[in-house]
This record gives C-alpha cells, sequence and structure tokens, in this order.
C-alpha cells in the first residue's frame, strides 16, 4: 500500500504526486560534501570497524571531536581533512538525537532538569537569588564548606567576592 497524505502536488505534464512538505528535500542535498563525509565513514570502518559508531558515543566526546577538527581547520591546519572530520562528528550528533537520545550528556541538558533550586543570599550588598542545587553543591566544594550552608563566590549583583550563604529552597517552576 503507498502511503498518502490526501495532499497533491500537478506537474506541468499532468502527472500528480503526494505532497512533500515536511518530508525533507533530499534533491538540495550537498552531494559532494556528502561524499567527502561517506569517505570519512568508510576510513573510520577500517580503523574501528563496521557500524562501529551505531553503538552511540556519547554527545560530548562528538561534539568536542567537531569543534576541535573545526577549529584545526579555522588555524589552517592541513595534517588531515579537519573540515571533513568536524562534518561527520556532527552528522552523527545529529544522527543520534533519534537513535541514541540517552547518551545526550551535555551539561545544559543536566541543568535544565534540575527541579530544585537554592535562594542565596550575598552577605556583602543583601541581594538573593536562585541557584540551581547542582551549582550550589559544587559553589560549596569549591570553598570546602562542608555544612554546606554558605559558599564564597562573586555575587552577580555587587560584583564582588563575598561569603554567599543559603537562605532556603525554592521551587524551579515558580
Amino acid at each position: 500500500m503507498i502511503k498518502d497524505s490526501g495532499d497533491r502536488t500537478e506537474f506541468e505534464t499532468g502527472a500528480k504526486r503526494d505532497m512533500h512538505a515536511g518530508k525533507g528535500r533530499m534533491d538540495l542535498l550537498p552531494w559532494y560534501g556528502i561524499m567527502e563525509v561517506s569517505k570519512h565513514c568508510e576510513e573510520g570502518a577500517l580503523k574501528y570497524g563496521e557500524h562501529n559508531v551505531d553503538k552511540g558515543i556519547p554527545l560530548h566526546s562528538l561534539l568536542d571531536s567537531a569543534a576541535r577538527h573545526l577549529a584545526k581547520y579555522m588555524v589552517g591546519m592541513d595534517d588531515e581533512d579537519h573540515l571533513r572530520a568536524a562534518c561527520w562528528n556532527l552528522l552523527w550528533a545529529l544522527n543520534q538525537r533519534v537513535t541514541h537520545p540517552e547518551l545526550d550528556d551535555r551539561f545544559t541538558v543536566k541543568e535544565k532538569k534540575a527541579a530544585k533550586m537554592v535562594l542565596t543570599k550575598c552577605a556583602n550588598c543583601g541581594k538573593e537569588w536562585p541557584v540551581s542545587e547542582d551549582d550550589w553543591v559544587r559553589m560549596c566544594a569549591w570553598s570546602f564548606s562542608l555544612k554546606r550552608d554558605s559558599a564564597i563566590t562573586r555575587c552577580p549583583d555587587c560584583c564582588e567576592v563575598a561569603r554567599i550563604y543559603k537562605v532556603g529552597e525554592v521551587n524551579a517552576d515558580e
């Protein structure tokens, strides 16, 4: 059975087809670039084995490698095809959004999921502001605060390095 969206395109010849909106435009892909990335796939298969990348690679590793290769390309390094390698890493990062979403280990993703917030107060200026519980634990660790009731850091309001106190907890949804 042929899938049918119900929307039709009629060509000048009179032929009709199902609409393509939202399906992607394969005819607009940069085929020379894709052929270059396929060479990187071939070299990787020889080095690591076919479909090795399909097992999944943590997202931070793909993004780190893409950024490093792009930086090397931008400063003119030509010991390998760094632009091609950067593109390969980014394409696999895109692919893994579907095939391995559990490997998205970006720091910001974890921060967005943090539900608990801590209300803090600057001992210098008295300004209060919320921080995620994870950030508060890190600030206390950097300050060697075992009780986790205060930390030494720069106040975002007065910009002074000061003791910051935990005032309470707030709901992140508020």
